[in-house]
Formats: C-alpha cells, sequence, structure tokens
C-alpha cells in the first residue's frame, strides 16, 4: 500500500506536491512485488508529473515488463506518456477504485468488474467483447476486421496537450556525430505530450456536462489534425447527455460524420466513460472490429 495522501497541507488542491506524486507512482512501477497498479480516483494534475516521471525514469527500452495500470479520466496524460515513449502494454480504461467502493458501479458489475477481473487473472476465453458499436458515418462496411491498438481517453485532457510547447524531460542518451577532430554535433530526442493517434483506433470519453462544451473540444480535435491517419474512432459516453437533450451531442457528433473532414470510420458505444457503466477497454493492445449487421459492429479484444 503506497501513501497517496500526504503529509503536506500547503498543497490543498492534490493529495501532495507534484515530484511526491511521481514518486509514489514511480516507486509502484518500478517495485517487482507491485503486479498491479489501480488509481484510486481522477481529478486533474496528472500532467503536472510528468517531467518529475521522465527524469526519474530510465530511457527506453524499460528492463520490467509492463504491469497493468487501471484508470481513465484525468489520468488519460500519463497513459499516453507510457505509451508513447515506453510502448507500454499493460494500460486499461477501467473503473476507479474509490467510485468501486461507493457503489457508483453497484448495478453494472457485471459489465464494469467482472471484465476487469478477468483482464487481470484471465477467464476462459481470454477475451473480451463489446456487442455493441453503432456506426454514425455512411462509409462502406467492411467484410474483415478492423484490427488496430486502441488509445485516447479523456477529450479534455486530450485537448489540454494540443498545440503546447511543453514537452516532458527526455532520457534519451546524447549521440555524438563526429564531424571531424574539433566538432561534434549532439542530438536530443523529446516526446510530445500531444497525443499520436496515427494508425490506432481513437477512444474519446469525456465528463464536460454541456454540448456547448462538446461543440467546442470536437472542433480542436477537428482542426488540430488530430482525427488525422486515425484506423476508426470510437466514442464513448458523453456526459452533456445527462444535461443537454441527447440530441444536442448526437448532431455534433452526426455533423462531424457526415461532413467529410473525417475520412475513418465512426462509432458510438454506451457504457464506457463517466456514467454508472464504464467497460474496460485495453489500451495499445489489438483489438478486432468486427460488422454485425446494418450499422451495428461488435469489439473484440484478446489477451
Amino acid at each position: 500500500m503506497y501513501n497517496v495522501s500526504g503529509p503536506d497541507s500547503q498543497y490543498p488542491w492534490y493529495s501532495n506536491s507534484d515530484k511526491f506524486r511521481a514518486e509514489d507512482l514511480l516507486s509502484a512501477i518500478l517495485n517487482p512485488n507491485v503486479k498491479v497498479i489501480w488509481l484510486v480516483n481522477g481529478g486533474s494534475g496528472a500532467y503536472r508529473t510528468l517531467d518529475h516521471l521522465s527524469a526519474m525514469l530510465p530511457p527506453p527500452p524499460l528492463r520490467i515488463a509492463p504491469k497493468p495500470i487501471i484508470g481513465f479520466s484525468a489520468a488519460t496524460p500519463i497513459f499516453t506518456f507510457l505509451q508513447q515513449k515506453y510502448n507500454w502494454t499493460g494500460i486499461v480504461h477501467g473503473a476507479l477504485l474509490d467510485l468501486i467502493v461507493w457503489g457508483y458501479y453497484e448495478n453494472s458489475t457485471e459489465i464494469t468488474i467482472e471484465p476487469l477481473k478477468d483482464l487481470l487473472f484471465g477467464n476462459a476465453n481470454n477475451q473480451i467483447i463489446l456487442p455493441v458499436l453503432r456506426r454514425i458515418d455512411s462509409g462502406a462496411h467492411f467484410d474483415v476486421p478492423l484490427v488496430a491498438n486502441v488509445t485516447g481517453g479523456s477529450i479534455r485532457q486530450t485537448v489540454l496537450s494540443m498545440g503546447t510547447s511543453y514537452k516532458v524531460k527526455c532520457q534519451c542518451q546524447l549521440r555524438r556525430f563526429i564531424l571531424n577532430i574539433k566538432k561534434s554535433i549532439q542530438w536530443l530526442a523529446c516526446t510530445f505530450l500531444q497525443l499520436n493517434a496515427t494508425n490506432r483506433i481513437l477512444f474519446l470519453e469525456i465528463s464536460e456536462g454541456t454540448a456547448d462544451s462538446v461543440n467546442d473540444f470536437m472542433d480542436a480535435l477537428l482542426f488540430s489534425g488530430t482525427f488525422d491517419g486515425v484506423k476508426a474512432i470510437l466514442f464513448g459516453d458523453f456526459m452533456a447527455d445527462r444535461n443537454d437533450p441527447p440530441t444536442f451531442v448526437e448532431w455534433i457528433l452526426n455533423r462531424l460524420a457526415t461532413e467529410g473532414r473525417v475520412k475513418s470510420p465512426i462509432f458510438r458505444v454506451n457504457g464506457l466513460g463517466h456514467d454508472t457503466t464504464n467497460h474496460p477497454i485495453p489500451f495499445n493492445t489489438p483489438v478486432a472490429i468486427t460488422h454485425e449487421s446494418d450499422s451495428m459492429y461488435s469489439l473484440t479484444v484478446k489477451f
């Protein structure tokens, strides 16, 4: 058990200082006796730990096997960092521990909790199936399954990373190219925090409670090029559906799907995100999207 609360009262917004929180996560990542890292809650502040994590973690490739890390929402920056810098394969977008303890998922245990057990301990078929994906663009149905790795997470956290000048401090070794006896060039590769979903299935969900926020975030993703080159887009739950008429969000997504700016297939699926059902889905792991009938598809994860 790791102390995530911290003793220092000068950090009222977070559990402790940025460095303390990064060191806490780092200790769990590097400790061979820790088999699973399960985030207690979300909120904000993950970005502020990444320069510390990058400075303390060894350069890639890590000489440890990736272990499962479970969480969602504000954990998106950490998940993106680990995937893009270390090709981490154990990340699971799934329920937070505090929400499980509080009974938030008490009516969806079979969908939210049981698949997590299957991921952690294995099941008879070693696979998870999301049975109902609804395709909302007008592209042709594909005859063979679309197979790619999944990445993404919170729309808000993804948008916050776009176009920033912030870079994590890289641990890549300096590569020296000797041009002559008196001169050399040093090269240092840096990893941007901005999500790169090229050739991947981009999964996105959002906790913001108004369709106006959804509209602005969707335009930011579109015009920043985030959707360019993705294999498919998978939209999970939009909490704005609780506050505004669901037709508002539906109109925003249908506009995206039909105006021709995005060339990839676009799907909606319920029960992935901040609502009272949160089906787990592994990131950086191959999944297969298969056409079932009409606009209905299924998603299968083998592990």
